[in-house]
């Protein structure tokens, strides 16, 4: 197997009122001292369901990494018509995001998939700017991974279809696929209650990661030459101090490794990235 790929239905859910299971209800109300059914348009509850939605693609990019790092990850992402072209207008605005609860674009700054597929199935009479506007947006937070765009051909007459396809392959009118210092790539070792993402972009990579007992851990991670990294180890998911695990190691290539000792049980660790003139 080359890879795999997930289209929308097994990662999001199908609107604000899903995903009330009793124990995703028990461990928000456990996570945030709270009892009860949570309210359905609840900031931390949405936060807490879109959390579950990506920490599943994690799992799934991590585990499959470490059986065949060379397998490619890709998913078919969700795109609501009239579109959207920044960041604001994406948790603002995006259904994907508000409603549905996939927050793809993080996926791609994370960098736990390989390829992004944005599922563009919009009839170009009734929905004009909707494919113009995803594809702007996606193409502007790719974060140094792959983009895909998919056109619906089969709701547009000949004529439009060409259109689209060549708004497809049309430039982005800017990028912010680049390289930046103080990145940091936050691993979830104790899923399904992730650490929130952090602002900063783009992230390392996470290639492999294992353990030979409850404290020795060994990490892999895509790199740029030059810059520097440091794995820190943090055993509470609402922050709290970090303890590294690893000095500074100088990238070489574009992966690293470190092995290192924690605390039994600690469920959080991250690697932080410095530019190569950093004290």
């Amino acid at each position: 197997m080359e890879g795999s790929s997930t289209s929308r239905g097994a990662r999001r859910n199908s609107g604000k009122a899903w995903g009330y299971n009793p124990v995703s209800i028990a461990r928000f109300n456990q996570r945030f001292g709270r009892t009860g059914l949570p309210a359905t348009t609840g900031s931390s509850w949405l936060q807490f369901r879109r959390d579950q939605v990506t920490s599943l693609g994690r799992k799934v990019y991590l585990h499959a990494a470490a059986l065949k790092p060379q397998a490619k990850i890709s998913a078919d992402t969700i795109c609501f018509a009239p579109g959207v072209t920044t960041a604001s207008q994406w948790t603002n605005s995006a259904a994907d995001y508000t409603d549905k609860l996939q927050d793809w674009r993080s996926w791609t700054e994370e960098g736990i998939i390989d390829l992004n597929i944005p599922m563009l199935y919009f009839d170009h009479v009734l929905y004009g700017s909707a494919l113009p506007n995803w594809s702007t947006f996606a193409k502007n937070h790719q974060f140094n991974r792959h983009t895909a765009l998919g056109p619906g051909i089969s709701l547009n007459t000949v004529s439009n279809t060409f259109h689209q396809a060549r708004t497809a392959r049309r430039p982005a009118p800017s990028t912010t696929n680049t390289i930046s210092a103080g990145a940091v790539t936050t691993v979830d070792l104790q899923l399904p209650i992730p650490v929130p993402p952090q602002v900063v972009t783009p992230r390392p990579v996470i290639q492999s990661i294992g353990f030979v007992d409850q404290t020795q851990v060994a990490l892999a991670w895509s790199s740029t030459p030059g810059f520097r990294y440091r794995v820190e180890a943090n055993g509470d998911a609402n922050g709290g101090w970090w303890v590294e695990v690893s000095g500074l190691l100088e990238a070489l290539q574009s992966s690293m490794s470190a092995n290192g000792v924690v605390n039994p049980g600690t469920p959080f660790l991250q690697i932080g990235c410095l530019p190569p003139t950093s004290p």
